[in-house]
């Protein structure tokens, strides 16, 4: 399945805070809840070891990618979004799994979506972040969103990978066209790398979860 962040009381059980507290220090956890700084910290601490965790799978070496897309900025899927309510960030996650799927395709093959395939798929988080969201006290609205997401994969595919990402991200049209991508190596090896990289990734999720409003704003995938 996708997981997706969700503020809705009705997924209150499901919500992203509760599957985060079965994996992190509970008292910590809620000692910071209040603070948007200490929850963020908490989840890249999760989502960092979502990403390690990946990384040991007893398979084949992994490589991880840092990947970040920019949409255009003035669309015409924003205004109609805009116009229709949509809620904020949909539209950019929902183009990141068409992108992702469009990877999938030609890194796995047609029938990538079936499940003995699953181990072979690139295991992502996918995170929704906002033009200067690392200094938020100062922000009242969320403005040029983009996708930050860290990717694991088979160390001996990273070219194709990111040649099938380029071709991708060049060829999705659609209401969130994409601007720019742009791709990193992290090293797999360097635990303080990766939680730098998660943290960053994941840092309006705590700020969200308080008073922002953003009803999707992380994904992982496989579904």
């Amino acid at each position: 399945m996708i997981m997706k962040g969700s503020q809705n009381q009705s997924d209150r059980d499901s919500s992203p805070i509760n599957r985060l507290t079965e994996c992190l220090d509970l008292t910590r956890v809620s000692e910071g809840m209040q603070d948007g700084r200490s929850l963020n910290r908490a989840y890249g601490e999760w989502f960092g070891s979502m990403i390690t965790e990946a990384c040991s799978e007893p398979s084949e070496p992994k490589a991880i990618l840092f990947i970040t897309l920019t949409f255009e900025k003035n669309g015409s899927g924003r205004r109609r979004r805009l116009a229709e309510g949509q809620a904020v960030g949909e539209l950019e996650l929902d183009a990141f799994n068409h992108l992702y799927s469009r990877v999938c395709r030609d890194v796995v093959g047609r029938n990538y979506h079936r499940e003995s395939h699953r181990s072979n798929l690139p295991k992502v988080l996918a995170f929704i972040d906002a033009e200067g969201s690392r200094y938020w006290s100062s922000m009242r609205d969320a403005e040029n969103l983009h996708v930050h997401s860290i990717w694991v994969v088979p160390a001996n595919r990273t070219e194709q990978l990111e040649r099938s990402l380029r071709r991708g991200s060049s060829a999705l049209n659609g209401n969130a066209p994409i601007d720019a991508i742009d791709i990193k190596p992290i090293d797999h090896g360097n635990g303080d790398s990766i939680l730098r990289t998660v943290s960053y990734s994941s840092k309006m999720m705590g700020f969200n979860s308080m008073n922002l409003g953003v009803a999707d704003d992380f994904r992982v995938l496989p579904h």
